[in-house]
């Protein structure tokens, strides 16, 4: 029951209106007890989507975060999170950079850009990230 809180979660990424907003929100205070219990327990919640993945992600500590194998997801999460060191930053900029199989700036940029679509969640010092001139170039 606990991945049945994806299904609101994708249709926020889509139009919507005050009655869709408010049903949402109900829907995810139903479902918050089932969730919440199965994160507590420990077990994996199955998502298929970017958005439960952000969303669950979300719900964990930093720590929890670094302790667990490193994913896609919970390498954004690290990059884009308020709070984290420097050093894990650049940890999870180069395991994204490998999972996407591009450039560190590259991987970077895309980052930056899912940042600009969810700025209340993420961190903007990822934004500032120096980068060596060499690189620069690439990036125009």
């Amino acid at each position: 029951m606990p991945e049945a809180v994806e299904v609101p979660l994708i249709s926020a990424d889509h139009p919507t209106d005050v009655y869709l907003d408010y049903t949402r929100g109900e829907t995810m205070k139903a479902l918050e007890p089932y969730w919440r219990k199965a994160l507590a327990a420990g077990q994996p919640i199955p998502v298929t989507t970017d958005a439960g993945a952000r969303f669950f992600l979300s719900r964990l500590s930093t720590d929890e975060l670094l302790k667990m194998k490193r994913t896609r997801g919970i390498d954004l999460e690290l990059l884009l999170r308020k709070g984290v060191r420097d050093e894990v930053r650049k940890e999870a900029l180069a395991d994204l950079a490998k999972v996407d199989k591009k450039p560190e700036l590259a991987a970077l940029l895309g980052a930056i850009k899912a940042l600009a679509e969810r700025p209340a969640e993420g961190d903007d010092s990822v934004a500032f990230d120096p980068r060596p001139a060499p690189d620069l170039p690439s990036a125009r």
